[in-house]
């Protein structure tokens, strides 16, 4: 049976997801308002990842975590959403 993958990824996160493996990625994550930082940071590095920057005024996050650890991420009550990072390449 397929896994049910969260409605809080964005198909790029999904994809992630479904190619697995230990590769890290960066993404940003949308939290909720009220979102507890030092919670978060526990909960995140407790999935093998790490917050990178967290801007409060957007409540966004940059979180270098396993890509297949997303949905776990995915699954934290104060995360709202969750897109993958795009690398610039001039």
């Amino acid at each position: 049976m397929a896994q049910k993958l969260s409605a809080k990824l964005s198909p790029k996160a999904k994809k992630a997801l479904m190619i697995g493996g230990n590769e890290s990625v960066v993404a940003l994550v949308t939290m909720a308002p009220n979102a507890d930082r030092a919670e978060l940071e526990r909960a995140i590095g407790a999935l093998g990842g790490a917050v990178q920057t967290w801007d409060r005024t957007t409540a966004v996050a940059a979180v270098e975590a396993p890509a297949a650890k997303l949905g776990e991420l995915a699954d934290l009550d104060a995360v709202v959403y969750i897109e993958i990072g795009e690398t610039y390449r001039p």
